[in-house]
């Protein structure tokens, strides 16, 4: 039971108690007049205040307040129009302080404060057209000092409840809040712990600079692990790097790209494979390998734009899974794109051989793979008005723009622009873009 549940079950039962405690109390009052109807729906308004606990039974906490609010108002207004000289209706001033303060809707507690005042304001009215019975002056003076005792008793009893009740369940709240602040530290410790061994499989940028020194990696991942990795594996005149992008993000994406990456190591060292489209198919076949001893159907897997550079030639050998590249000639001012095949490396029902590529790269052509993180992040102008995708056709403007830079300053450039349009929005997805100048 939660502690908002709790609360709720003490309400219930202390409203309960001091309505049916009131009841008792004014039933002695009435019963001095010798008003026998009086005195008898005080007894009989005690056992409809029982029945409230119907309404616990099923959780029905908010409901059992209102009718219990409403059978005791009920039975003021019977008993103030009853017996008019021993002033019942005073008691729904605390009546109404304690709407106000249980009821969980501003709506219903406004409206059990009207119906008090109006109640009240009615049984004055209606009393005042009456004959007032003859009752002797010591019998009134009694009556109305017990009045006077009872509502003072009650209305401070409701606050002592009241008060007692919230501080047992912000007691509850400030542990739980502990507890949970505990755990959620707990698990930020794991995933940072998984953030390094990620990290760990991942290309250091001594690797990159070494084999491809013209070259920079933009890799921002949406959380503290990631979907999103890079890879490169150098294989003697060969260099094999990709962007990849598994499904989802955050642990589950972290979790499905150990598996991606391992896949893809295996097809370049296990299976000595250098071919981009040979790569993915024997890769595809590992991760659907992989994920075929669950006993559920799993769909998940990676898009990917995957290159094989020959340091000798300068032929660029590449192929993809939903995500192509883009070149960019020395001097040019346009993108040269090649699709990719539009199938993930997973399991698909439409699943064909990969198609490969082979393009010759001359000095200071540029080449640029990618995820869609980057195109697909919301912000720019109208960041107060919802914003809008970045979208490809703008970053496609961006990397022209920024082509004729060196790198390292296209990677600082490229990270501000997209900091500068996400603003104050939430990163959508993992971000990782390689460019690359031979």
């Amino acid at each position: 039971m939660d502690p908002g549940e709790i609360r709720s079950v003490n309400i219930v039962n202390r409203m309960i108690f001091l309505g049916t405690l009131t009841s008792f109390l004014v039933s002695p009052l009435i019963a001095l007049q010798g008003n026998a109807l009086g005195f008898w729906a005080q007894i009989a308004t005690s056992f409809l205040l029982i029945l409230g606990f119907l309404f616990s039974v099923y959780h029905k906490y908010n409901a059992a307040m209102i009718y219990i609010l409403v059978v005791f108002m009920g039975n003021l207004t019977l008993a103030s129009l009853l017996t008019p000289e021993i002033l019942v209706e005073f008691f729904l001033i605390p009546l109404s302080i304690a709407a106000s303060a249980v009821l969980k809707s501003n709506r219903i507690a406004i409206i059990m404060f009207a119906a008090c005042l109006t109640n009240y304001l009615f049984i004055e009215y209606f009393n005042h057209t009456l004959e007032p019975i003859e009752m002797s002056q010591e019998l009134i003076d009694t009556t109305y000092i017990a009045d006077a005792v009872l509502i003072f008793a009650l209305t401070f009893t409701l606050f002592i409840v009241l008060r007692k009740t919230n501080s047992a369940y912000e007691r509850r709240i400030i542990i739980q809040k502990e507890k949970i602040e505990l755990q959620n530290e707990e698990i930020k410790q794991s995933i940072s712990y998984a953030k390094r061994i990620q990290m760990a499989i991942l290309p250091p940028d001594e690797l990159f600079h070494q084999h491809l020194p013209n070259s920079f990696v933009l890799y921002k991942p949406k959380d503290i692990v990631a979907g999103d990795f890079y890879f490169m594996e150098p294989s003697g005149d060969f260099i094999v790097f990709a962007a990849a992008d598994c499904t989802g993000h955050g642990v589950p994406g972290a979790m499905v790209s150990v598996i991606c990456n391992n896949a893809l190591n295996r097809s370049v060292r296990e299976f000595k494979l250098i071919q981009p489209d040979q790569i993915l198919n024997k890769t595809r076949e590992l991760v659907i390998r992989e994920f075929e001893k669950s006993v559920q159907d799993v769909q998940d897997g990676m898009d990917i734009s995957l290159c094989t550079y020959n340091t000798k030639t300068g032929e660029l050998h590449w192929a993809g899974a939903n995500n192509p590249i883009w070149i960019i000639r020395k001097g040019s001012d346009e993108i040269e794109e090649i699709k990719p095949n539009k199938q993930p490396i997973a399991k698909y029902h439409a699943a064909h051989p990969f198609d490969g590529h082979k393009v010759q790269m001359n000095e200071g052509d540029q080449i640029y793979i990618f995820t869609d993180g980057y195109q697909d992040q919301f912000g720019g102008p109208d960041n107060n008005r919802g914003g809008k995708k970045y979208r490809r056709a703008q970053l496609k403007k961006t990397l022209l723009r920024l082509s004729p830079k060196q790198p390292q300053e296209q990677l600082n450039l490229l990270d501000q622009d997209f900091e500068n349009w996400k603003g104050n929005f939430e990163q959508v997805d993992d971000v990782c873009l390689i460019g690359v100048r031979f």
